[in-house]
């Protein structure tokens, strides 16, 4: 009788061991699941289907002002404008806006060069230009429209966009940082952060989209 109570009880060892294993190997096979649901590749994926809010950053632009013959077309005041590497992203990121058939309905943007250029080297000509999302004149040595412009930007943010299309908002890092929180303090330049409106006056993140994500 011994010997059969502690067979017994080995193949109750025997059993709880082997469930623990099967959950672990369960765990372990859902993580990356869980993982990759918000990945930039999965936001990028949910496009195409529109009600989307796209807060962008302008692409790249050096601090210092152009001189003399480096003043682009169209930049009347010698404003700070994009470098090499900047046009670059904005081209490669409005090719992938086509290649992925990401519909865009209406394009707001910051009045500034460098923000309108960010529009048009996209593929959008006729971005609205909108004091509230500009850099005041400032270059963005201080947040640049300050309260009402980040109430705005919050409104649109919560915006539904018309069926099957996105709107694209570009603007400056304080800006988005001011209206959207501090977890923005980070995005790049050319970053999309992408909003989703909830239908209550309220909308979430969804995720964010780097220009090296694009590729």
């Amino acid at each position: 009788m011994r010997v059969r109570r502690d067979g017994v009880r080995r193949s109750w060892f025997d059993l709880r061991a082997a469930l623990s294993l099967s959950w672990m190997a369960l765990l372990w096979v859902a993580m990356p699941v869980f993982a990759q649901s918000n990945t930039a590749s999965n936001v990028i994926a949910a496009l195409p289907a529109g009600g989307h809010v796209l807060v962008m950053r302008h692409a790249h632009a050096p601090t210092a002002l152009p001189t003399g013959d480096q003043i682009e077309t169209g930049n009347a005041s010698g404003e700070r404008q994009l470098d090499a590497a900047g046009k670059a992203d904005a081209q490669a990121i409005g090719a992938q806006f086509k290649a992925h058939a990401i519909a865009i309905g209406t394009v707001y943007s910051s009045p500034t060069f460098r923000a309108l250029q960010t529009a048009r080297l996209m593929g959008f000509a006729q971005p609205q230009p909108r004091d509230e999302l500009g850099d005041g004149g400032v270059s963005m040595a201080a947040a640049a429209s300050g309260d009402a412009g980040a109430a705005w930007l919050k409104d649109k943010a919560a915006q539904a966009p018309a069926r099957g299309e996105n709107v694209l908002l570009i603007t400056h890092g304080p800006n988005i940082t001011r209206a959207l929180g501090d977890q923005f303090k980070d995005i790049a330049d050319g970053e999309i952060a992408v909003f989703r409106p909830d239908g209550k006056g309220g909308f979430a993140l969804v995720g964010r989209i780097k220009p090296e994500d694009w590729k």
